[in-house]
């Protein structure tokens, strides 16, 4: 689920400017959600898809994307049909609104983009302290099977040990939730 909604995510930019240069070339919004549903990749090809087969089969094009939009649940598809229904209700240059639109998406998922690689380093180095104690406790008992054997079969030892299984697992969590950043 996560992947085909980063695959729409990616694949709305060019479905806007699609849409737009479609408009702009004088085709109604429902020609041009047709004109670029030949045009584009699935999953979104099968999304507009849909769009354009509820349309023909009689539902308004407003009802046909905002049900899309509940289904997919998806911000930027959510900002795409928002631009779209505003335009279409209030007036406007949907054309623009579309390039606009298309425009932030695009910032957006460079954004997102430089996000995660910003941050996959800084979630490495806490998969590494998570492991070393661990590993140096192993090492330890490599070294010294009978001194290191203390802290599992004593109950001082044992409770030290669920302290830093405790600790590194607080650590672990807390650093996870700090690095999982959302735009």
């Amino acid at each position: 689920i996560r992947r085909r909604s980063y695959l729409l995510r990616d694949q709305l930019v060019g479905a806007g400017i699609g849409l737009a240069n479609a408009c702009r070339s004088g085709l109604s919004l429902a020609q041009a959600f047709e004109a670029v549903t030949k045009d584009i990749p699935d999953p979104l090809k099968s999304e507009f898809g849909r769009v354009v087969g509820e349309y023909h089969a009689g539902r308004p094009l407003r009802e046909a994307l905002l049900a899309t939009k509940e289904r997919l649940n998806l911000d930027s598809f959510s900002l795409l049909v928002s631009a779209v229904l505003v335009c279409m209700e209030r007036g406007g240059n949907l054309t623009e609104a579309l390039d606009r639109i298309s425009n932030s998406l695009q910032e957006n998922q460079r954004l997102e983009r430089k996000l995660e690689a910003d941050t996959q380093s800084g979630r490495m180095v806490v998969i590494v302290l998570c492991v070393f104690p661990f590993l140096f406790l192993g090492g330890f008992y490599v070294i010294d099977p009978e001194g290191t054997g203390l802290i599992f079969t004593t109950t001082l030892g044992q409770i030290v040990l669920a302290g830093v299984i405790l600790c590194v697992f607080a650590a672990g969590r807390m650093a996870q939730k700090i690095l999982s950043i959302e735009l």
